[in-house]
Parts: structure tokens; sequence; C-alpha cells
């Protein structure tokens, strides 16, 4: 059926066929992969004709289209709204050189990587890791001081689209407990905290943590110090972490 289907789109038609999608049969990478031009992964198992029970097997749409064989990625759900594709994307980079510190002296050049509306990848996000970038939650920004490696992937991104995920975030947040020093130590410099108590109070990083207290381990033996751990809640789902929390690890706050 796909190959008629393919057949047909060179013929000027566009063609779309609702097929079983096994990744480990050899159609699908020989044929499905290189020649569709949309595969729209349907999320969960489809029913037919009202009937009891879900299909035994994940199930897609592939669209072929005339003189359109690069393949786009979409995660649809079962009524065919988008959830989200993996689409191709040139990001802004801005080269910052004005960056001052609080004192007012001149800070290191930096660089600025903004992908708008869509997330990079896993592979574009470690690969940013990679070269000294981090992310900037309140400014939606990747970031970095401007050194041989950040600059080499910032001319190499300018020059080239990267894979970034479309679907629709909402970034959301609960606090956990740190139970150990370990622990503690592995968290980022950049880390928000809280100190539990009447009211509690709110640290936006270590430095400022430790200025209060020095001793961290009497503050994790005490229970009393929890981190804010971010999570992408996708637009439209339950939100897995707004009910049913473990209370020894979880401390909400109202922000």
């Amino acid at each position: 059926m796909d190959r008629k289907a393919y057949a047909e789109s060179k013929k000027g038609c566009t063609v779309v066929v609702l097929i079983p999608f096994r990744s480990d049969t050899k159609y699908i990478h020989d044929f499905v992969l290189s020649k569709a031009s949309e595969i729209r992964l349907i999320k969960g198992r489809l029913k037919y004709n009202d009937g009891d029970g879900s299909a035994p097997f994940p199930s897609s749409i592939i669209i072929f289209r005339p003189n359109e064989h690069k393949t786009k990625w979409v995660s649809v759900d079962k009524e065919g709204e988008e959830l989200g594709a993996i689409i191709k994307t040139k990001p802004e980079i801005t080269f910052n050189t004005n960056r001052i510190y609080p004192n007012g002296k001149k800070a290191p050049d930096g660089i600025e990587i903004r992908f708008g509306s869509v997330r990079p990848t896993e592979n574009v996000r470690n690969l940013l890791k990679e070269h000294g970038y981090r992310f900037s939650e309140k400014q939606k920004i990747w970031y970095a001081v401007n050194t041989t490696k950040s600059k080499g992937l910032a001319d190499k991104l300018g020059e080239e689209e990267v894979e970034a995920d479309d679907t629709q975030y909402e970034k959301k947040h609960f606090w956990v407990r740190v139970k150990g020093i370990n622990e503690y130590n592995k968290l980022s410099n950049y880390t928000e905290f809280s100190v539990k108590g009447e009211p509690p109070r709110f640290f936006y990083n270590k430095g400022l943590l430790q200025k209060v207290f020095p001793s961290i381990q009497s503050l994790i033996y005490s229970e009393g110090l929890y981190f804010k751990k971010f999570y992408n809640k996708v637009v439209g789902e339950e939100d897995e972490h707004s009910e049913g929390e473990n209370e020894e690890e979880t401390m909400k706050h109202q922000n």
C-alpha cells in the first residue's frame, strides 16, 4: 500500500494512509522513513467501529505529497489534533559586549541563543551544555561566556538549521527535600532553595543560602532544606505532579 501511495504522489496526488507503525519492521525503515512527507504518530491505541477493545498495535498516519519527501514527524491525539513535531529551525544568536557586574565593573562578553517558542531537542541541548551554555528560565535563553569553544558552536548554529520540538509546554515546578550532602553538591550553583519554617525562606542560589546557613549539613540533617525542581508539562495534558506528591519528599509553596 505504501509503495502505491508513494507512486501516486509522484503523479501529483497527496495520499494519506493509516497503517500500524511497527518500528521493528523492514518496510518502515527501508521505505516509509525515506519516502514519506509526514509521519503522524497517534498517541494511544485506536478503537474501530466503537468496538470494546483497542487495536493490538500502535498506529500512524503517513502522508505522501508531490515532490516533498523530506520527512516531518508529528505527534497527534486520537482526534488528529497535533501535539507537536520535530522541526528544523535556525536560532537567533546575539553577541553581548555590554555585560556589567552589579558593582559596575565590566563582565566578560557573552553569547545568547534564542529558539523562540520551540524547544531544542535533547541532542541539541546536550551539545549546548558541552560548549558551556546554560539555560535561563527567566529570560528563556541559552547563554555562555564568549570563549573559543562557545563561539565556535554559535558560529556553527548560525550557519545551519537544528532540530527543535514545537510541542507547547508549560514550565512547572515542585519542591523536593535535599536528602544528603552528596545530592546537594551535585545541584547547580544557580539552584533555587527553600528552608522550611513559618514562613519558609527562599534563596535564589547556593551563595545566598550559604551566607545565611553556613552549615548546610546541619540544615539537611534537620530535613528542612528543599530545592526547586522544574519540569515541562505538555499543554492540555494532566499534570502528573499536581496531586499526590509524597509529603516527605515535596513541600508545596504558594509563590
